[in-house]
């Protein structure tokens, strides 16, 4: 296939690529909450650094007359870099207010009623 249809496929068809952290996020029962507060938060302060890189690289773009058709890639990852900031926000609030919580016995019964409904 040549490079530009890859590319014009790349850009119609939103693909399921899988990055590390949901991989983490799937398994972050198995951390206690405070360690996870503590790694979110770590990983906000690295996604708001990265923001305002990305807002630094834009202005200084404009700056220099560069075409905006040059800097959608970093528009783009802008964008996702918000929501994930808001994003994680909203978890560390609930993590730190109570209500993202879990235990040991909710997460095993969950597990058995699963494996019940599974073998009927």
């Amino acid at each position: 296939m040549p490079a530009c249809c890859r590319l014009l496929e790349m850009l119609r068809e939103p693909r399921l690529e899988f990055p590390e952290f949901p991989v983490a996020l799937s398994n972050l029962m198995l951390l206690a909450p405070g360690e996870i507060e503590q790694a979110l938060t770590a990983r906000l302060a690295a996604v708001r650094a990265g923001r305002a890189a990305q807002e630094r690289s834009l202005a200084d773009a404009a700056a220099l007359g560069v075409p905006r058709v040059a800097m959608l890639e970093i528009e783009y990852t802008r964008a996702l870099a918000a929501a994930e900031d808001d994003w994680l926000e909203s978890v560390l609030a609930d993590l730190r207010s109570g209500r993202l919580t879990w235990s040991d016995e909710e997460l095993i019964a969950i597990a058995r009623a699963g494996e019940a409904q599974a073998s009927q």
